[in-house]
């Protein structure tokens, strides 16, 4: 039994989560297409089974590190902030035959569909993967974790990403980002845009209104 992974699975109260699993069969188990992709950027062996969740807030990995390692509860500085920052989609399993070569795989999923990536959130998250893992590698208690983070997107992104405060092993030697498309069945997205003044128009990935509103109880501005 990998400690590190059952603590991991202790601390993931998303209902979301549990729903998921509960009114579909089988929906975090890893599907060929989605393991190949990884598997092509990361060039690591990754299993079907693993332990796979959503939304899962980066106070948690510490805390299950923490668990198994009480000197970690000593460094609190940024470590656990108590908020609901969180990575979409991680991944978590052993590799290796003996216990000299047994590893504990972490990747790390951010995604986006619709929207663009931000500098100022993607930066936070990243500052504080670097903060657990500066080095990559991490020993704790003697199990070896081994972090990898992958972006997903329909799209490369376009935006120069922020990687002053990341770590090293986010990135390829190149300096890119570990990048898979994200496959979704629409390319082309609705959203409601709500205007002070109570307007409010529908409007499709390009900005071009498809339908519109002459009053609504929409209170403030923003897009949904």
């Amino acid at each position: 039994m990998n400690e590190f992974i059952e603590n991991l699975k202790k601390f993931n109260r998303k209902e979301r989560y549990h729903l998921i699993c509960h009114s579909t069969q089988n929906a975090f188990n890893l599907c060929p297409d989605f393991i190949y992709q990884l598997r092509s950027q990361l060039d690591i062996p990754i299993p079907h089974r693993a332990f796979v969740a959503m939304d899962y807030h980066l106070d948690w990995i510490w805390g299950a590190m923490a668990v198994l390692d009480p000197k970690l509860k000593e460094q609190n500085r940024g470590t656990i902030k108590g908020t609901q920052e969180d990575i979409d989609l991680i991944i978590a399993y052993e590799e290796g035959n003996t216990d000299k070569e047994l590893v504990t795989r972490l990747i790390f999923v951010e995604a986006k569909s619709d929207t663009s990536w931000s500098n100022e959130q993607f930066t936070s998250k990243t500052s504080r993967l670097a903060l657990f893992f500066p080095e990559g590698e991490k020993d704790v208690s003697n199990l070896r974790i081994i972090p990898h983070l992958v972006l997903t997107s329909p799209s490369k992104p376009t935006k120069k990403l922020d990687k002053t405060h990341g770590a090293k092993w986010m990135w390829k030697e190149d300096g890119e980002a570990f990048w898979i498309k994200l496959r979704t069945e629409l390319t082309n997205f609705w959203k409601i845009k709500t205007q002070k003044d109570g307007m409010w128009n529908i409007v499709d990935s390009n900005d071009l209104t498809v339908s519109f509103s002459e009053a609504t109880e929409a209170d403030g501005s923003g897009e949904q």
